[in-house]
């Protein structure tokens, strides 16, 4: 059994059995009996503190006997040395568990040094029973821990030097807790007797959150107390961080860290917390500049952001924050894109995996790290253009979508205790891209230069999109070496490039006044299976009609995926999800356009323009400025054209063959 699910295993059992029934109560325990257990691993010289044989651990295990009130009163009285040595805990305070709910926990543990150099595993404990009050919560407050430890990377926050970190949403204490343990893994400053983790105690002084959910707040600091054996003071205070300006004072702070929550359908309308915002007003862009426009409500993650910015120490302070992915690669999200590129450097995006948040929820988000300018830039044309800014699209969080972790596998085939995840790989990368030593564009690490952000006309900053960017880029040069291409706008090439807007669709029974209705899935079907039929003659219907040569592609959901329209469609309505282009057969035909977009060129390219958070989406605009690679000599053209329109016509027949044949069965085994 590995390391993590022996926890677990303790968390069941003392959620079961012990009299404390709450993730922090538990938390507050669990710690006293694991300080307890340290303590004796440093009077043996950072050895086991109890050398169990596997008969002793199936004895503890079995209920209450005089080995298990044995051990119980030697992990008591290490706890009397831990208050009485360490000054951890109060004088007053005593284990609250059971003999027996000690001893399962001294069980569980096995011959698992603690203390041991090389591994965490003391904060490991807590970061496994903090994440039990998200599986209660639904999984808002907490952040997995490989991110938190990636943004004190790309932070490069340094609390051996005095650093100060806030998190305004600090939930369980998540961020707070990797920085903690980035001090306590700094180097020695003193020798001393005690463990790593007591002569670099944190202060909440340095160490300062805010979350205006109580029970958060409680499960913060006794997972931060426990974790430190601190006893004095609260390092999460229970208010409204949106009103933060009266206890901190703006441009205070290093360094922010936070995963504020998302969604437009939570907006902020209290006009006395938007009017202190500039992203509240319409088309705000600089301080100051929008005084007078009209407040607008606002998601809490844009107000958020600009909250953490003006938090900061102008030149110096550094936030990273987690925001949808929409923030960062929506059209309705370029003036929050505009305003950040003004007032920050952006020195970090990493798309996040998709599992990252689940199974609470499906979000896409990115880690979004940024150093506040001195001052705000007036204009875009003011921007530093060689500006660098580091780019990652990790594909393993360590986890899957249900939420149950995976681990890397032993030689010998049985899991190991390594979650499989290529997030630390992100965080190598970052340090190479500091010093100036990253090599090949990878997806744990690429480096992309401001002016060629600012170019894309709609400031995508998501890395996918520049990743992407940089396979069509790859792509050019070696066309341009291979043969003489010249490159054209889709729209240049086309009548019009449109989707219908929504209507509420009528289903009819088939007959001849019926218009077979199709949905994304089923354009790239050979033989279709749709049952849905709109009635011709209703008033819309017309705008959804499709015909023979349009070219399909999905917008949402599945994205980018590409279709022509076969003879045997045409008129047949499709949906509003998918993209229509029609092609100018007077400037190419449009097999050749249906080729270019079904190749890895054309992928690449499609996947540039995906945006949305929850589901993915493509806009028609987008797709227009997709740039159509056309060889100088026309015989290439039509040697494409023509082994595109036969494989078409190869296609048309043997639908045709199919539908004959099954109208000839069906006749044969019709039921009266």
């Amino acid at each position: 059994m590995s390391f993590n699910a022996r926890i677990r295993k303790i968390y069941d059992h003392l959620y079961a059995n012990a009299p404390v029934k709450t993730p922090a109560g538990i938390a507050n325990e669990f710690a006293k009996v694991a300080h307890s257990v340290l303590y004796l691993e440093t009077k043996k010289g950072n050895r086991s503190a109890f050398n169990l044989s596997p008969r002793d651990q199936r004895e503890l295990l079995s209920g209450p006997t005089l080995f298990v009130e044995q051990i119980a009163n030697d992990v008591r009285t290490a706890f009397s040395a831990v208050i009485a040595e360490w000054g951890l805990y109060e004088k007053e305070q005593d284990i609250r568990l059971s003999d027996f709910d000690i001893a399962y926990c001294i069980a569980l543990l096995g011959d698992t040094v603690l203390s041991q150099p090389d591994k965490d595993l003391f904060g490991d404990i807590f970061e496994i029973i903090r994440s039990q009050f998200a599986k209660e919560k639904g999984g808002q407050f907490f952040t997995d821990p490989l991110i938190t430890q990636l943004a004190m990377e790309l932070l490069e926050f340094r609390p051996e030097d005095g650093e100060t970190l806030i998190d305004m949403c600090a939930g369980t204490g998540g961020f707070l807790l990797a920085g903690i343990e980035r001090l306590r893994n700094s180097p020695l400053k003193s020798n001393s007797q005690y463990p790593r983790d007591v002569v670099h105690s944190a202060s909440p002084d340095q160490f300062v959150g805010y979350e205006i959910d109580a029970d958060a707040a409680k499960t913060a600091n006794s997972t931060i107390k426990a974790r430190l054996g601190w006893k004095n003071g609260d390092f999460v205070k229970v208010t409204d961080s949106l009103k933060l300006r009266t206890l901190v004072k703006e441009g205070s702070v290093d360094c922010a860290a936070t995963n504020p929550p998302f969604g437009t359908k939570i907006t902020i309308k209290d006009p006395e917390v938007l009017k202190n915002f500039e992203l509240s007003r319409t088309g705000s862009r600089v301080a100051g500049s929008n005084a007078r426009q009209p407040i607008r409500p606002q998601a809490p993650d844009t107000l958020f952001l600009e909250q953490n910015v003006k938090m900061i120490k102008p030149g110096t302070g550094r936030v990273a924050i987690v925001l949808p992915y929409q923030m960062l690669s929506g059209p309705k999200a370029k003036s929050i894109r505009e305003w950040i590129i003004l007032n920050c450097a952006i020195r970090a995006i990493v798309d996040l995996p998709a599992e990252t948040f689940q199974p609470h929820t499906g979000t896409k988000a990115a880690l979004v790290v940024l150093v506040r300018r001195s001052k705000p830039l007036r204009s875009l044309k003011d921007a530093p253009k060689d500006e660098r800014i580091f780019m990652a699209l990790p594909q393993l969080i360590g986890h899957d979508r249900r939420g149950n972790a995976i681990y890397k596998r032993n030689a010998d085939g049985t899991p190991s205790d390594n979650l499989l995840t290529d997030i630390p790989l992100v965080a190598e990368a970052f340090g190479n891209f500091r010093d100036g030593k990253l090599g090949k564009p990878s997806l744990t690490g690429f480096e992309v230069k401001l002016e060629r952000l600012i170019q894309t006309g709609e400031l995508n900053i998501n890395a996918s999109y520049h990743h992407y960017q940089v396979q069509v880029s790859r792509h050019h040069k070696v066309t341009v070496k291979a043969a003489d291409f010249r490159y054209v706008p889709l729209h240049k090439l086309t009548e019009k490039i449109f989707c219908p807007g929504r209507f509420k669709r009528n289903y009819v029974t088939a007959d001849t006044n019926a218009v077979p209705f199709l949905g994304g899935s089923n354009i790239t079907e050979h033989f279709l299976t749709t049952e849905k039929y709109l009635a011709a003659d209703d008033s819309r219907v017309g705008e959804f009609l499709v015909e023979d040569g349009w070219i399909l592609v999905t917008r949402s959901g599945s994205t980018g995926i590409v279709s022509r329209v076969p003879s045997s469609w045409n008129g047949y309505a499709i949906s509003e999800h998918v993209i229509r282009i029609v092609p100018d057969e007077s400037k190419i035909s449009g097999a050749y356009i249906f080729g270019i977009l079904r190749t890895e060129y054309g992928k690449a390219a499609l996947r540039m323009g995906i945006f949305g958070s929850v589901i993915d989406e493509i806009t028609p605009e987008f797709v227009g400025e997709i740039q159509i690679p056309i060889p100088i000599d026309p015989k290439r053209i039509m040697s494409i054209v023509k082994a595109i329109e036969r494989a078409e016509k190869c296609r048309d027949e043997a639908l045709a063959l199919h539908k004959n044949s099954l109208r000839e069965l069906n006749n044969e085994l019709s039921f009266y």
